[in-house]
């Protein structure tokens, strides 16, 4: 099992896509978490706890 939380895209600039990973081992289960999604206007954008916070207005 594999579980990354990069930016969308990162895995397959640091060679570690998910085609690539499963023609190395097919069993891998692959869990990838974003921030605000993997898709849309918002999807390129690091999501860490100080943007969450804002983006939820705890930090006002």
């Amino acid at each position: 099992m594999l579980v990354e939380n990069f930016r969308t895209g990162v895995m397959d600039r640091l060679g570690l896509g998910t085609q690539r990973l499963g023609k190395l081992n097919p069993r891998l289960v692959v869990l990838s978490i974003t921030g605000f999604g993997h898709d849309g206007p918002e999807c390129g954008r690091a999501g860490y706890d100080q943007i969450a916070q804002g983006e939820a207005g705890l930090m006002s």
